[in-house]
């Protein structure tokens, strides 16, 4: 498994965590129409609500949950190549703090960060869809 598809697993898994918590919080009532395309055209029409609250909320456990499963994601040389770079050229911290933000740009927060972080984002993306982007040799 790929990073950047543990970042994009771990988004959707806080998307459906918001969803059950919303039918939780209207007393268990789930919405009349449970089809894809009500639930999409109900998500829709909010204007990213999650996605703010996500900003908000979420970004430290995303960056801390990316930390701890990076370990066990087959990876190994990428995270080997960029402890050996001589340089301090390499943050672990700003590294996954950028992932987390990774699909939450058009927020309020994440707009923030992406507009005072530009240079982090480029070099951590770019690095990690050419670094990290090998397949696991699964048998």
């Amino acid at each position: 498994m790929l990073l950047i598809s543990m970042q994009t697993l771990l988004h959707e898994a806080i998307h459906a965590n918001l969803f059950a918590t919303v039918i939780k919080l209207n007393n268990g009532t789930v919405p009349a129409d449970t089809g894809f395309e009500a639930l999409y055209e109900n998500y829709r029409g909010k204007k990213g609500w999650q996605h703010e609250f996500m900003a908000d909320h979420y970004t430290g456990l995303m960056q801390e949950a990316l930390k701890d499963v990076h370990q066990n994601l087959d990876d190994q040389n990428f995270i080997d190549d960029r402890n050996s770079i001589a340089e301090p050229y390499w943050d672990w911290d700003k590294f996954y703090e950028s992932l987390s933000y990774f699909g939450l740009h058009r927020t309020t927060k994440g707009s923030e960060y992406y507009n005072n972080n530009q240079l982090d984002i480029s070099k951590y993306s770019s690095d990690t869809e050419a670094g990290s982007t090998k397949a696991s040799n699964c048998n």
